[in-house]
């Protein structure tokens, strides 16, 4: 039982109960779940409720994640989700089954582009080089080899389906995913043992950086600097139109893994791939396609104030700061305390961070909603599993009040999380938003191996907040970019000053006893 569990276990559970408590438990990895107990207060988020889904169903039982935000203890959830007529027993097969990666066929597969990836990808072709870049570097506590290193790229290129794909912008009514069978991610390497502790990246983050043909896989490159014989630095850039933040981390991990496997002598030990954007783009289609959420979205874009648009080119100016320790630490207490999940929390003082900086108390943002299809594994599929969506809601509340008003809010818009932003724009016929969030509580990286990580990334939003989570350490970042024409340094200082000002604020009100 979780020492915050203000449920027990109770010996008269029904038997979905006793499947959603022991699916609940171990997608938590904790002990016996009360029904009382709330599944984000336990640690749970967006990736885990997605697990239990899946398991959830391979044992007879079928939930939503909408179901979850809305009814996240076992007593609640029990009360909506449905039975499957002649389900398999517990460790059957899952009726939601893991989406394998196709064998890699002797030429290319062509298949249509999600709706955000056409829409990075044109406003790269607007913006060459200027947009949706991202560039990441770790510093690898192992000795280099380049062999080794060009094999793990291999083994993880054909696992991959998005690390061999390519965009055709010309030959068909839309634009189209072409996957190679097989590609070559390009390595460039410096030998900078000068005994010299430091290394100057610049020309590495340059090097991985370089705009991408982007109709040629692959859409990533690898560049090493090696200081000395015991660590190199790693830094590769790819475009953000194949892989999202936490897909990032799945390769990094991937990567050091089979490249410390290898360099031991030993065959990588992965498990399956996943392939997913097939599933993302069927969805997407599907939601196109409903009544009830070309409804829903219609007179939701219809209720937000109109918003000019805002040309951004040019540079960026960012800022980054550390939440402290102690807050992060209450954040948690106080999430527990509440029954709130920490993204809740995190995006409502992103809503009154703005609200205070601009004046008004009905701000609106943008969102960024995990969109991985509900399948077993789809923590582990690498791709661009996003969608961004217009979030609108008073913040003249405070504390708990407050955090439990966002997290309906977000919870609405969820309900139809897979329709398109770029359609509901359409039907707005406005910008939607100044700026937008994101919350991401990343994978724990290969810490054995990765002892620091820099990233450099590009967006055409006039402003971009990231709340930064890595819970396995109990810390947390704020890290804001926004375009020049619209924000200072000097105020997004203030942006980011004010955000972790409204946090504490949030924190304090709602964290309950020690």
């Amino acid at each position: 039982m979780n020492p915050e569990s203000n449920g027990a276990v109770d010996l008269s559970l029904t038997d979905i109960q006793r499947v959603l408590s022991q699916v609940w438990a171990d997608v938590l990895e904790t002990g016996s779940i009360g029904l009382d107990d709330n599944f984000f207060a336990l640690g749970g988020n967006s990736m885990l409720a997605v697990r239990a889904i899946v398991d959830a169903e391979s044992r007879g039982i079928v939930t939503t994640l909408v179901d979850m935000l809305g009814s996240p203890t076992i007593r609640e959830l029990s009360q909506v989700v449905s039975a499957v007529e002649d389900a398999p027993d517990g460790d059957s097969a899952s009726s939601a089954p893991a989406i394998a990666a196709e064998p890699v066929a002797e030429g290319p597969q062509i298949g249509p582009a999600s709706l955000l990836q056409q829409g990075l990808l044109f406003e790269s072709e607007l913006r060459p080089g200027a947009v949706y870049l991202d560039v990441v570097s770790h510093r690898v506590r192992l000795p280099f080899d380049e062999t080794a290193l060009r094999s793990a790229l291999d083994i993880l290129t054909a696992r991959h389906e998005t690390l061999r794909t390519g965009f055709n912008l010309t030959d068909y009514d839309e634009v189209m995913r072409v996957t190679e069978a097989s590609t070559t991610i390009p390595v460039h390497v410096h030998d900078a043992r000068t005994g010299q502790h430091e290394v100057d990246l610049t020309d590495d983050v340059a090097c991985a950086g370089q705009e991408f043909a982007l109709t040629i896989a692959p859409l990533l490159r690898v560049c090493v600097s090696v200081p000395d014989d015991s660590s190199f630095w790693l830094t590769y850039g790819f475009h953000h139109a194949i892989m999202d933040g936490w897909s990032e981390t799945v390769f990094a991990s991937e990567l050091m893994s089979g490249y410390a496997s290898i360099l031991r002598g030993a065959v990588p030990a992965l498990p399956p791939a996943v392939a997913g954007m097939d599933e993302l783009v069927r969805r997407e289609r599907e939601a196109l396609t409903s009544p009830d959420a070309h409804k829903f979205w219609s007179a939701y874009a219809e209720s937000l104030p109109r918003t000019r648009p805002r040309p951004v080119g040019g540079e960026t100016v960012r800022t980054r700061a550390d939440v402290d320790p102690e807050v992060v630490t209450d954040l948690v207490r106080a999430a527990a305390h509440t029954g709130l999940p920490v993204k809740s929390f995190t995006l409502a003082a992103h809503l009154v961070a703005w609200g205070e900086i601009h004046a008004v108390d009905a701000p609106s943002t943008g969102v960024v909603i995990n969109g991985r299809p509900p399948v077993l594994g789809a923590e582990r599929m690498v791709g661009l599993f996003l969608n961004l969506l217009p979030l609108h809601c008073r913040v003249d509340a405070t504390g708990t009040e407050l955090v439990r008003r966002v997290f309906e809010a977000e919870r609405q818009i969820t309900t139809f999380g897979n329709f398109p932003y770029l359609k509901i724009r359409e039907m707005a016929g406005h910008a939607l938003f100044d700026g937008a969030f994101n919350y991401v509580e990343f994978e724990k990286r290969p810490e054995v191996w990765i002892d620091e990580t820099r990233i450099v990334d590009a967006t055409s939003l006039p402003l971009l907040i990231e709340v930064v989570h890595e819970a396995s350490r109990g810390a947390m970042r704020v890290e804001g970019s926004a375009s020049a024409h619209w924000w200072t340094n000097e105020d997004l200082k203030a942006m980011t000053s004010a955000y972790i000002t409204a946090l504490t604020r949030l924190v304090s009100d709602a964290k309950g006893p020690r």
